[in-house]
């Protein structure tokens, strides 16, 4: 399952984190979140992350530049955003 919040066109670029809240046997999930703490995109499954590695999106589960390239492709976060790994 996948929940994905679209910022409004004249979003600025901005940070953005990347959380793996979940990764054990077979179990995956993950969220991308603004500066504000929101979140923005989720992954609650493992399928989907490789469905996005099959598609040639992403190379593995931690491909911050290929996932911030997808998500500024399906317009989840504005171009030139920066997305880098958070800290739980």
């Amino acid at each position: 399952m996948i929940t994905q919040h679209t910022p409004p066109v004249d979003a600025p670029a901005g940070q953005f984190y990347y959380f793996v809240n979940l990764n054990e046997r077979g179990c995956f999930y993950a969220d991308v979140r603004d500066e504000q703490d929101n979140t923005v995109y989720e992954i609650f499954d493992v399928e989907h992350v490789i469905d996005l590695i099959e598609n040639g999106y992403v190379r593995h589960m931690a491909d911050l530049e290929g996932l911030r390239d997808y998500l500024i492709e399906i317009s989840v976060i504005p171009a030139g955003s920066i997305l880098g790994r958070g800290q739980l």
